[in-house]
């Protein structure tokens, strides 16, 4: 029997603008993908890297070719379902993406065996009820601080991380008095001053007290 290892995370589920990102990555594979040793004890927690050297590791994953989904949950599910449910379905989105893409290449590399998905999670929650294929060959288990002790979870939250930052600079050029080129959304003191004085723009976060405290933007 073959088995996958997912590894799960997500990024911006603080922030007080924009969407949440997950992603989902596979590895180590013998037939599929295969990374240097030396690369594997790099990957560490997004947050203790610097953005340098995620962007590094990030380019340095799309030359190897590595296996990964992304999936996101919009300002707008995560202002109805709340912040929990949205990024539940963020990595459910992941996960399927990378499942299929897994198949896909299993199918490339011609593997006829049965094929197991060991889906590790960041955390204590599990999207599994929140969108997932059903499929009984998806086992999932949680792993409380698994972006620092599993390096396809730290792998997964450098994806996110890169590909968050990356929409939140874009989108900096529409609303560049809240500086989300540099706070990504999250509430830094600049961030609070221009809600204060712009109220919040279309893609603030309602649900959450300090935006709905505030006027809406036009």
């Amino acid at each position: 029997m073959q088995t996958f290892l997912i590894g799960v995370d997500e990024v911006g589920r603080g922030a007080l603008a924009g969407q949440v990102c997950a992603a989902a990555v596979v590895l180590r594979d013998k037939n599929i993908a295969h990374l240097p040793i030396h690369f594997l004890n790099e990957l560490i927690d997004s947050k203790k890297l610097s953005e340098k050297k995620r962007l590094s590791i990030f380019q340095s994953l799309i030359e190897y070719k590595l296996i990964f989904g992304l999936g996101f949950a919009t300002v707008q599910e995560i202002d109805q379902f709340n912040i929990l449910n949205a990024t539940m379905m963020a990595m459910a989105r992941a996960v399927n993406q990378c499942v299929l893409t897994t198949k896909l290449c299993a199918l490339r590399a011609s593997i006829d065996e049965k094929v197991v998905y060991d889906i590790a999670v960041d955390g204590i929650f599990s999207p599994k009820n929140f969108g997932c294929m059903p499929s009984s060959k998806l086992l999932f288990r949680t792993i409380k601080s698994g972006d620092s002790l599993i390096p396809e979870i730290s792998c997964a939250s450098i994806i996110a991380k890169v590909t968050r930052d990356g929409q939140m600079r874009a989108i900096h050029n529409k609303f560049p008095v809240y500086d989300f080129k540099n706070n990504k959304g999250y509430g830094t003191r600049k961030h609070m001053l221009a809600l204060e004085e712009h109220g919040a723009s279309k893609i603030h976060r309602l649900s959450f007290r300090p935006v709905r405290e505030v006027k809406n933007w036009d």
